[in-house]
């Protein structure tokens, strides 16, 4: 697979960018605070840099998306690919679902997919099956480039968990920034609020600004509901391998 400073394209996309965007609101009110405006676009550079040798930050980030990963799964009733696998379960098309269970029923070795009253008698036995055939289609479908579509949804999945276990370290950063921000301003107009406004500075309103808003982009939007969209588009997408393969 294509890579770039060390990185593969799942881990810029998926583990790097969420860590950054996370901490996008921050990043961008630290630069907009520098003083001298010829010393902004060193530092932006600076910044890149950073984040293009940023390895560890990946990592990080994929440890925590994984932990977040088990917790969200057990609040959804399961793995969304083992889940859309059951009888029980409606978001596959009844006949959709029968043909997959045959396909898989036959290619996957020394598997038997239960029936609807073996999985109502026995759900973790039922999972179980499903679970190894979750993991056939995905041994089967490593191949990036015959199974673009399929990979970009496991990007988007990916981006998604991570910036949602990255969250924490955002909000901490955005809510540090604004509060710097106003408390510097504070300070420097002594607390005359007609001082405050005539002095206000541009750029460190600008930056404390965008820091509160991507405060709100990452309170209101990144959610677990936010997650599961795309959790359950990639599965989707895994189970509908089925038919190609």
């Amino acid at each position: 697979m294509h890579q770039q400073f060390g990185l593969d394209e799942y881990e810029l996309k998926a583990r790097l960018a969420p860590a950054m965007t996370s901490l996008l609101g921050a990043l961008t009110a630290a630069v907009l605070l520098l003083p001298a405006p010829e010393t902004r676009w060193p530092t932006i550079v600076l910044l890149l840099l950073t984040v293009a040798f940023a390895r560890g930050i990946a990592h990080t980030v994929r440890d925590r998306g994984r932990e977040i990963e088990r917790r969200l799964y057990r609040e959804w009733g399961g793995k969304p690919s083992v889940a859309m696998l059951r009888h029980s379960d409606s978001r596959l098309p009844a006949a959709v679902k029968h043909r997959y269970h045959g396909i898989l029923s036959q290619r996957v070795p020394e598997l038997t997919l239960p029936t609807p009253n073996e999985e109502a008698a026995s759900p973790e036995a039922a999972d179980e099956a499903y679970e190894a055939a979750s993991k056939w289609l995905l041994e089967q479908t490593r191949d990036p480039t015959r199974f673009r579509l399929l990979f970009a949804e496991n990007i988007n999945y990916g981006f998604r968990r991570n910036l949602l276990a990255a969250k924490p370290f955002g909000v901490v950063a955005d809510v540090l920034a604004v509060l710097l921000i106003i408390g510097l301003a504070i300070m420097q107009s002594e607390g005359d609020l007609v001082t405050l406004a005539s002095q206000a500075d541009f750029w460190s309103l600008g930056g404390a600004a965008i820091a509160a808003l991507h405060l709100l982009w990452l309170t209101v939007v990144v959610t677990p509901n936010w997650v599961r969209m795309t959790a359950e588009r990639y599965a989707e997408q895994l189970l509908a391998a089925c038919d190609v393969l």
